[in-house]
């Protein structure tokens, strides 16, 4: 039985400069949680109150839109607290270019003073750049708050993606740009398997404001969980309020699941969670489960589970509501009531099946990857990814990441749409193998074995259709997960109709889909989403149809047939 919020009388806020408790590994439950980095913030407890693809070729390279995938061209990232053997292992990042031009890259830690982080340089079109950050840059062990807030600009679009990977134990990510960061976030972890492990939230202030409000929510719990932030418990339902300065960091570490977990900030943050290292329904593997959490109005109401691929073992799935009162249709049941925010559901998929999940109010849906049941199983170890919604799919993806041998690209459409995929400009071969989508035969899914290299990869689609793709790499116990692309559509807020700018990364008809119509690619004006409305929703592709190109190809339109039906 869940338990409302508790009502606390609140005390002072306290402005605090450390904490003393120093901890040599991941807290007991029942003992304080200690960091020495505590540099800022107010925290104190109180009741819960509300607060396109226009593909263009141009000598072998596909230009990507303005918003497609996670391509971006500023970041903040964080790397949360990882340790598994006595060897210092390094951060892992990588970067290509996501433009047919060289792009200017800097890669900074502005306000971190204990050594220095500063790397510039450039990357041509079809190349990829390895960085490494010394190990020292994770978050410590505990609870606090710290300047290890890493900054990426670059001229144009680039990828990024993190790898927090420690001897085995470690995850990657799909950085999401600063552009797609938002104010709200959901988090999802799991139970940590042992005193030594701890599930984590980490929160990043952006430069956009001196100083970031946020409201932690904690999930609500049914026994006596708490979670001890500067010398004070928080139980089930109950807030902190947190103050970060800019570039800061705020990690929480704890023994309890912190799934469920609601943040709400005033301006932009970055927000990752996971578990230090766990396993997952068996102990012959244990590691690092990490991933980016995309903002809750990107979130949606369907989506497609998507198996770690060539495994022999299935994969497990949370549903966390975004909002009360969620009614969800998954795998093994007929249907899942979801009565508060926060709320989640979790069902085991068994391997190498796809599966359609639907709720009546948007979802985050997490796939995790289970440890191995036995020395037999050839793969099995933990990952965790979150899932794109299928209304949050996206005209091109792009990424690079030096890997295992055993890595694989999932993509997920429409089965009509199926042919026109391009994968590094070539379309697959005539004998790929396509699966069914068990609840909703309109989708078909696919797995492209891309291996190890760090060359950078580039998907799309011919005609413009959409998809949304995933990463996949391991070994015997070894496996790491990452999302292709954000949920580009703001799928939560209430949907005004605007008028159509190619490639402004907005839903001009309101139809749950993002720049769909390829109105800079003829003349002529086309219905290419069949809603039987004309150009009312343009993909753009940087520096070929821009404004005045499209209005110019509009007046041309009209002067030809004398008419005006692009207009709603």
């Amino acid at each position: 039985m869940l338990i409302p919020p508790q009502i606390i009388t609140l005390p002072s806020p306290q402005r605090f400069t450390s904490w003393t408790e120093q901890l040599a590994s991941p807290p007991h439950p029942h003992s304080p949680i200690g960091i020495a980095e505590m540099k800022s913030g107010f925290i104190c407890k109180e009741d819960q109150s509300p607060m396109a693809l226009c593909p263009s070729m141009m000598s072998g390279w596909v230009q990507l839109s303005e918003s497609s995938g996670n391509s971006g061209t500023n970041f903040i990232m964080s790397f949360a607290n990882n340790k598994y053997s006595s060897k210092a292992y390094d951060i892992d990042i990588y970067l290509s270019a996501a433009v047919n031009h060289d792009v200017a890259i800097n890669v900074s830690a502005p306000k971190f003073q204990d050594f220095d982080i500063n790397f510039s340089f450039s990357l041509t079109p079809g190349t990829s750049k390895h960085l490494n950050i010394d190990d020292k840059f994770r978050m410590p062990a505990g609870t606090g708050i710290s300047p290890r807030t890493l900054v990426i600009t670059a001229s144009d679009l680039i990828d990024v993606v993190g790898v927090n990977l420690y001897a085995s134990n470690g995850d990657a990510f799909l950085a999401i740009p600063d552009r797609y960061l938002g104010n709200e976030y959901m988090a999802v972890t799991y139970i940590p398997s042992s005193s030594t492990a701890a599930s984590f939230l980490t929160v990043s202030a952006g430069t956009g404001s001196d100083v970031t409000l946020l409201s932690i929510t904690f999930p609500r719990w049914t026994g006596n969980e708490q979670v001890p932030m500067n010398g004070t418990l928080y139980g089930a339902g109950e807030v902190a309020r947190v103050s970060l300065m800019s570039l800061e960091t705020l990690q929480i570490q704890t023994n309890y699941d912190l799934t469920g977990t609601f943040v709400k900030s005033d301006h932009p943050v970055s927000v990752y969670s996971g578990v230090n290292r766990t396993s997952v329904y068996s102990t012959t593997c244990l590691s690092q489960l990490l991933d980016q959490m995309p903002p809750v109005d990107r979130a949606g109401k369907s989506y497609v589970t998507v198996p770690f691929p060539k495994r022999d073992i299935g994969d497990l799935y949370r549903i966390v509501a975004t909002d009360d009162d969620t009614v969800l249709s998954v795998p093994n049941s007929v249907s899942v009531n979801l009565t508060r925010r926060g709320d989640f559901h979790e069902t085991y998929v068994s391997a190498n099946t796809f599966y359609y999940v639907t709720a009546t109010k948007p979802v985050v849906v997490a796939q995790i990857s289970v440890s191995r049941t036995s020395s037999s199983d050839k793969y099995g170890d933990p990952s965790l990814v979150i899932l794109t919604p299928t209304e949050g799919a996206y005209g091109n993806a792009s990424f690079s990441r030096a890997s295992y041998p055993n890595s694989f690209v999932t993509i997920v459409m429409l089965k009509q749409d199926q042919a026109g995929i391009r994968f590094d400009h070539e379309p697959l071969p005539a004998n790929q193998e396509w699966f069914l989508v068990e609840g909703n035969a309109s989708y078909t899914a696919t797995q492209v074995l891309v291996g190890s290299s760090d060359t950078p990869r580039t998907i799309y689609h011919s005609g413009g259709a959409k998809f949304v793709a995933y990463f996949h790499t391991g070994t015997t116990c070894e496996a790491q997960a990452m999302s292709l692309g954000l949920s580009l559509p703001v799928i939560n807020d209430p949907c005004k109709v605007s008028i159509s700018e190619p490639g402004d990364g907005l839903d001009n008809d309101c139809d749950g889909h993002v720049d769909e119509e390829a109105c800079c690619l003829n003349i002529d004006i086309a219905d290419n989403d069949g809603d039987g409305r004309f150009n009312e929703d343009c993909v753009g592709v940087s520096g070929k149809c821009t404004h005045d190109k499209y209005q110019q190809k509009q007046n041309q339109h009209h002067q030809k047939h004398n008419h005006y039906d692009y207009q709603h």
